[in-house]
């Protein structure tokens, strides 16, 4: 991904920590989950407590969020998790058995912002967060598809400039038959990309994030997808079109 700006990274990483553990935190356990320096730990804890998204307990010493953070974020889940998408990714992950995922495109990456794991021993296993390439992901391609000819050239282009860019395995005529393929099916399959052994098939979901364009993705063992691909990609179909009928 592209550099992040130090003190960002430090911030978020805090906030990540404390979501993590859920407990209050001293700084030395910060700075040693972290690995940062006491001093510019320390700097960045009491900026954080002044502008009020961390409070300080005086007599244990412990950093813990404050209400002010969770408000940030708060009307997310409302805006964008509804019941009926909900519903619908957990009745999927029900049929399936297969792990169920929510993303939108962030730069030159997809994130996943939910996920239903699956129910198999073997089972695909992410974060809510993770962030997987734009290009060679089967979310991925299912959203280029929505793209025009030029913003995917673009994009690739901009993606084989990154540092340490998967992009740059990729050329533009290969993509473009991947992903002419997938407006034609209206959703994408891909295997042994993101993760080896592993299978995912995205298809684009009416619903938005803001102008963000979401999409769905079921993925699993690779053996286990291909067997049963007809069966998924039949599931999703009917999915995306109960969510159609909302919209």
């Amino acid at each position: 991904m592209h550099s992040v700006v130090k003190s960002v990274g430090r911030v978020l990483d805090v906030l990540e920590l404390f979501q993590r553990l859920r407990r209050p935190l001293k700084a030395t356990e910060i700075c040693l989950n972290l690995d940062y320096p006491n001093s510019s730990a320390n700097a960045l804890l009491k900026s954080l407590v002044s502008l009020g998204y961390l409070s300080f307990d005086t007599r244990s010493r412990c950093y813990f969020p404050s209400l002010r953070l969770t408000r940030l974020g708060d009307w997310i889940p409302e805006h964008v998790l509804t019941e009926s998408l909900v519903g619908m990714l957990g009745d999927l992950a029900r049929r399936t058995e297969e792990t169920v995922t929510l993303s939108v495109q962030n730069d030159l990456y997809m994130q996943f912002i939910k996920v239903m794991p699956g129910t198999h021993p073997i089972s695909l296993n992410m974060t809510e967060g993770y962030v997987c390439p734009l290009f060679g992901s089967a979310v991925g391609t299912a959203l280029l598809a929505s793209f025009d000819d030029e913003q995917i050239e673009r994009l690739l282009m901009r993606a084989k400039r990154e540092p340490d860019s998967t992009a740059l395995a990729f050329n533009l005529n290969d993509e473009m038959l991947e992903i002419n393929e997938a407006r034609q099916r209206g959703y994408a399959v891909a295997y042994d990309r993101v993760f080896p052994d592993t299978g995912a098939i995205g298809m684009l979901l009416p619903s938005e994030l803001g102008e963000q364009s979401l999409v769905l993705g079921i993925g699993g063992l690779a053996s286990r997808i291909r067997r049963m691909e007809r069966q998924i990609i039949y599931a999703m179909q009917r999915a995306v079109e109960s969510q159609r009928d909302i919209h």
